[in-house]
């Protein structure tokens, strides 16, 4: 994203590049965070596999099934969320910045562009919050993607 469309986003003053940073490095953090699923589902996948083969060598029924996907989901994705949790102060905080200082949130108001002030003050934010969401989502269904068509059938409930 051009640095320009995004100062439009943010108050002036505020350094809209660094804003954005940040945002992308919490979304990589979450995104991070969020392997806690691959883990626990390639460990749970593992020890599935080990208990199948020794069935089959001893001539016995399996009957253990995988941990049910939102169990090993868990908190996996809480990143996300909290990320979307961070973009709402942080608009309360661009609306705090109008109240101090020079900037004025009268003059805001007044200005000939109606929207001014809330792009200013809510449209970073709400930007940040719908690229967490978005990602939090593609991952949510890539995991989904990963349980169901690597996990044998017969190992679901």
């Amino acid at each position: 994203m051009r640095s320009s469309f995004l100062s439009g986003l943010v108050p002036p003053g505020t350094k809209a590049k660094r804003e954005f940073i940040w945002t992308i490095a919490g979304i990589a953090a979450s995104a991070v965070w969020s392997l806690w699923f691959v883990l626990r589902y390639v460990l749970n996948f593992k020890n599935l596999k080990e208990t199948f083969e020794v069935c089959e060598n001893l001539g016995t029924e399996f009957t253990d099934t995988m941990p049910s996907f939102l169990t090993l989901l868990g908190g996996s994705l809480s990143g996300f969320i909290i990320m979307i949790a961070l973009m709402v102060l942080l608009g309360i905080a661009h609306e705090n910045s109008y109240k101090t200082g020079s900037k004025s949130i009268y003059v805001m108001k007044r200005l000939p562009q109606k929207g001014a002030y809330i792009r200013y003050t809510w449209g970073f934010p709400l930007l940040g919050a719908l690229l967490s969401a978005l990602a939090g989502l593609a991952i949510f269904f890539i995991y989904l993607a990963v349980y169901y068509l690597n996990t044998p059938a017969a190992w679901l409930y």
